[in-house]
């Protein structure tokens, strides 16, 4: 059983080995060590145990360190034969020997081979089936992330763009085909079942063929899978009854080979795949052409020669024409410049770039373009062409070229654009209205009215007395043409009943566009106020059951009703909207019959008014330093802010009273109301102001602390935004400035420096003569210090260059003028 599952063949460097031989023969253990370090290709990978009866019999015949040593003295003279010292062969042994061993306690090891740079003197190693290692040519895709790909720029790239192939990594990756090309070390199952019975697994050797006892040898090499099933069943037929029996041949491991992929493709390099991949498989290997990489010329090289041209249209297109192809070990896949490509667009099934071989033109474009939509006006075709520094426009028939079956030259770089027909309909009437179908419908000479009508009776709700012909002339100018449906209907021979032309727009009307849609409304104290339909005979308390009723705030006495009346002042007649009617409410909401059943005529507008008694919650907010902050309801509508205060239990000992404000929105906006140190001072005096509903009360707590912002020389005060320092009583704005923010900054305007004082009010710099006169700081001021405006807010004015010449004559002018006047005033004295 052990010697079953290990018996895979290891070919290295001409040398055979079998697993059993390697772990039942130090030596040969010994030598495999060397080999593998003289060529730097021995991986060992460790393998999951199934069999603890394996591994004891393996691990009980590997040599143990002492063996080793008398090995490397007794074979000193081969290993400098090799290259290597004796004290090297001991290194590489005492770093391999316990992967070995580790290897074989947890189960089988692969070991895998990287390729020569040079793929002429590649041989590789076969492996068990294991986990694979992270080696390019054992997994050709490798564990690195993958870069993302362009996107396909060119039919044909998709397939390897958008992994439409794979790469079969697993030699029992999946079942070959018949074309498949055997070769060395492929294995074949043959199974015979029926009258007869046999089955065993053969793997093809050096020589090419298999052995079956009972047949001899059968040479397989380079026969396609279908071939070699027919030689099999043809030499077994004459050891076994096939007529009444079933033979069966399968392919249940393909050996591997190495592929050299080069050219135009992302990733060139040597792959080490299983066989059963053909071209276009392995070349997604190496990421597929790149994007000047041709895909209709993909050349496979052995031996030097080429044996084998490929062409990706011709796969997509018809995947039975043969273009997939095996490849043998050591094969070159070359992939070179592309070629002629041209751009085709609009009314073609297949919208891209395509490139063209030597010969092919506009007919093998429209092929791989997937043919003409239905639409496609073929009489004027544009090309547009690149001609030196230039680009040409020529226009093509291609009507005449299908139907003569001719072809016309493309050249690198052309463009085809193909325009769908023009949607003019040359044949076509339309109806619009109230018909039972209305719409576009065939035209032919002779029709008139009656000839659509019958087919498409008019609705009960059409208007019979007058519809229209809209015809357009030959001018494009509109001629409308009026008929009776009514005399249509009632005889065809009718003078009404026109003769149509094509295009013409047959409209009929609704008698519902000739009704005014008449309306009334009712608003106020109701609960679903808006504007009702109007019905004939409705009064006042159908309108309040439609409104949803009263609402508990409604006026008891205040019903409106207002409805324009048309008043007559000389020759015209006036609308003046006037009240008909005020009714009203009793106590209980309800109204007297004769006000219920006031008629009501359109427009009227009904108003419900709100009581006077009737006052809704006005909620106003106290946050900060009193002893019960939170929400108040407001006792009444003059309810003060010192009232307010007092409900909250008054202010704590901490309250700063010259900073307390109040917050206020009108219109959207917040205003601030302060000077409560004064309305504390004088309750119910001009500060003690009276409260509004959502005013927020707010009461800060003392800080003793003045805070500085703006341009000022205080280190980081970009990132601090602003510094607190401590107050002083008594000081200006500039002493906070120089003491505690170092100055001024060289951009500060300082005329512009204002104080934000306790209770929000601010005080600005004033000018007395020359001098900046800054304002006085309070306990918790906030001090600004702004900058001089940007060039840009001075109006964009650019600062001019100035003009000396001019300069001075203005000055030497205006001198001149001064002096003259001065002697003049001297001689007149």
């Amino acid at each position: 059983m052990i010697i079953h599952i290990i018996e895979k063949k290891l070919v290295f460097e001409k040398h055979n080995f079998t697993f059993a031989n390697l772990f039942l023969n130090p030596m040969k253990i010994f030598r495999c060590l060397c080999l593998s370090a003289a060529l730097a290709v021995i991986i060992l990978s460790k393998a999951l145990a199934q069999d603890t009866t394996k591994n004891s019999l393996l691990s009980s015949n590997l040599p143990n360190q002492a063996a080793i040593q008398n090995l490397i003295q007794q074979n000193a003279a081969k290993l400098q034969m090799m290259g290597i010292s004796p004290s090297d062969a001991q290194n590489l042994a005492n770093q391999y020997l316990p992967q070995l061993q580790g290897g074989l306690s947890s189960g089988t090891s692969t070991i895998q081979a990287n390729v020569p740079a040079n793929p002429q003197n590649v041989t590789v190693i076969q492996s068990l089936p294991a986990n694979s290692i992270n080696n390019p040519l054992n997994s050709p895709q490798g564990n690195k992330d993958e870069p993302s790909l362009p996107k396909p720029t060119i039919f044909g790239q998709q397939i390897f763009r958008d992994k439409q192939l794979q790469l079969f990594n697993k030699s029992t990756d999946m079942q070959a085909p018949d074309n498949y090309i055997l070769g060395v070390g492929d294995k074949v199952t043959i199974n015979v079942w029926g009258y007869s019975s046999f089955s065993n697994s053969y793997t093809i050797d050096e020589s090419g063929a298999i052995l079956p006892t009972q047949t001899g040898k059968i040479f397989l090499k380079g026969l396609t899978y279908a071939d070699a099933k027919k030689l099999i069943k043809s030499r077994f037929s004459s050891v076994f009854d096939i007529t009444n029996s079933e033979l069966d041949v399968t392919i249940v491991y393909s050996r591997n080979i190495v592929v050299n992929i080069v050219g135009e493709v992302f990733d060139p390099g040597s792959y080490n795949m299983p066989a059963i991949n053909t071209v276009f498989n392995a070349l997604i290997a190496a990421s597929g052409p790149t994007n000047i990489g041709s895909l209709r010329k993909i050349y496979v090289k052995r031996g030097g020669q080429t044996v084998k041209t490929l062409d990706v249209y011709q796969f997509l297109l018809d995947p039975d024409s043969k273009q997939d192809f095996y490849l043998q070990d050591n094969d070159y896949i070359f992939i070179p410049p592309i070629g002629k490509v041209v751009n085709i667009s609009g009314e073609v099934l297949r919208s891209n770039s395509f490139e063209l071989l030597d010969g092919e033109n506009l007919n093998s474009l429209l092929h791989y373009a997937g043919g003409l939509t239905p639409k496609a006006f073929l009489n004027k075709v544009t090309i547009q062409r690149y001609e030196g520094i230039q680009t040409k426009l020529i226009n093509i028939n291609l009507d005449s070229l299908l139907k003569t079956k001719s072809d016309f030259q493309l050249m690198n770089g052309d463009v085809i654009t193909i325009n769908p027909i023009p949607e003019t309909v040359i044949n076509q009437v339309k109806i619009i209205g109230p018909v039972t179908s209305p719409g576009v419908f065939s035209f032919t000479q002779g029709q008139r009215i009656s000839d659509l009508i019958n087919g498409n009776p008019l609705r009960p709700d059409a208007l019979l007395d007058r519809g229209y012909i809209i015809r357009t002339n030959d001018d494009l100018s509109k001629q409308y043409l009026p008929f009776s449906p009514a005399a249509i209907l009632q005889s065809k021979s009718s003078n009404d009943n026109l003769l149509l032309k094509s295009d013409d727009i047959i409209t009929f009307f609704s008698k519902s566009i000739f009704k005014d849609d008449l309306t009334f409304s009712i608003n106020g104290e109701v609960r679903n106020p808006g504007q009702y339909t109007f019905g004939s005979g409705m009064n006042l308390k159908d309108a309040l059951y439609l409104s949803g009723g009263l609402k508990p705030t409604a006026a008891d006495n205040r019903i409106e009703i207002s409805r324009v009346m048309e008043v007559q002042s000389g020759e015209t007649i006036n609308a003046i909207p006037v009240i008909v009617k005020s009714i009203s409410i009793q106590k209980d909401l309800n109204i007297d019959d004769a006000s219920a059943g006031f008629i009501l005529q359109p427009n009227d507008v009904i108003t419900v008014r709100t009581s006077s008694d009737y006052d809704r919650q006005n909620v106003v907010t106290v946050i900060g330093d009193v002893l019960y902050p939170g929400n108040y309801v407001m006792l009444n509508k003059l309810e003060t802010w010192t009232a307010l205060l007092n409900r909250a239990g008054g202010l704590t000992n901490s309250a700063y009273i010259q900073d307390a404000y109040i917050l206020r929105k009108q219109n959207g906006e917040g205003i601030s109301l302060s000077h409560l140190d004064r309305a504390m001072k004088k309750p119910g005096g001009k500060y003690d102001y009276i409260l509004k509903a959502g005013d927020e009360i707010v009461v800060p707590r003392m800080n003793n602390s003045v805070a500085i912002t703006g341009l000022i020389r205080y280190p980081n005060i970009d990132s601090l935004k602003q510094i607190n320092v401590p107050y002083s009583k008594c000081r200006g704005a500039k002493f906070y400035i120089k003491k505690y923010g170092l100055g001024f900054d060289k951009l500060a305007k300082r005329s512009r420096t204002y104080v934000i004082n306790p209770g929000m009010n601010v005080k600005g710099c004033h000018k007395f003569i020359v001098f900046n006169c800054y304002p006085k700081v309070k306990n918790g001021s906030t001090i600004v210090v702004t900058g001089v405006p940007p060039r840009e807010m001075r109006n964009n004015k650019e600062h001019e260059p100035v003009d000396w010449n001019k300069a001075i004559t203005t000055f030497t002018v205006s001198l001149t003028g001064i002096a003259t006047l001065y002697v003049l005033l001297t001689r007149i004295q």
